[in-house]
């Protein structure tokens, strides 16, 4: 029973992290209806925030995430945010791509 009290409370606390990134992200983008959802606005916000790439993108992840579960609960005709692209990369110092599998060999 103890993974089931924890996956509850995993759950809770991933949707109480994307609730709070949402509402920082519309109360700096002042968009208080759909209408004022824009990618321009978005991009707007990332260039302006002053917080690092990664979290510009975990902001963004958590708005698709959100705007996806409106559209299939047909709340919303699409998402506002659907040609916005991540903008982060991650790399090594020797300029791999850090989100690659590493192997046997390191």
């Amino acid at each position: 029973m103890d993974h089931v009290r924890y996956g509850q409370n995993r759950r809770w606390k991933t949707a109480l992290g994307y609730r709070r990134l949402l509402e920082g992200l519309f109360r700096n983008c002042r968009w208080q209806f759909f209408a004022d959802v824009t990618a321009e606005g978005f991009a707007a916000w990332r260039e302006q925030s002053g917080r690092g790439g990664l979290h510009a993108d975990r902001v963004l992840r958590a708005a698709k995430a959100f705007f996806e579960a409106l559209v299939i609960a047909g709340a919303v005709p699409e998402d506002p945010l659907r040609e916005v692209q991540p903008q982060a990369e991650r790399t090594t110092a020797e300029g791999s791509d850090a989100r690659q599998t590493p192997t046997a060999n390191g």
